[in-house]
């Protein structure tokens, strides 16, 4: 059985604006403290176990301004930081699918893991 979640999210913010200089270092904005708090909230609502080996992960977007690919990151970091991935690197994230989806009030994420993954380890 193909391990897999979908979660709704609030609609991420830009890469660009995820990071500010304040007295010298880099911080995390405002704007993307307030979204990891609310998304957050909604992955521990959804109450989803966490997938420990390589998946997919195919993030729909709800109308936005903000281009697709600059909203990857965030969402995927959130992932992480929320344990429903082990982490973002090459050997976990093996596939992202970004794609525009006008009838989402926010960001819709589907994470699955992948099956050969599955058979391998077993």
């Amino acid at each position: 059985m193909t391990q897999s979640y979908t979660i709704d999210l609030p609609i991420p913010p830009s890469t660009n604006r995820l990071w500010r200089k304040f007295r010298g270092r880099i911080v995390k904005s405002p704007e993307y403290k307030t979204w990891i708090t609310e998304a957050g909230w909604c992955i521990q609502a959804f109450k989803a176990g966490n997938i420990t080996g390589p998946v997919e992960i195919d993030i729909a977007v709800g109308k936005s301004r903000i281009d697709l690919d600059n909203q990857a990151k965030s969402v995927i970091d959130a992932l992480v930081r929320h344990h429903i991935i082990v982490g973002d690197g090459p050997r976990i994230v093996q596939k992202v699918t970004l794609r525009r989806d006008l009838s989402l009030p926010g960001c819709r994420v589907t994470v699955t893991a992948i099956e050969s993954a599955l058979r391998g380890a077993a």
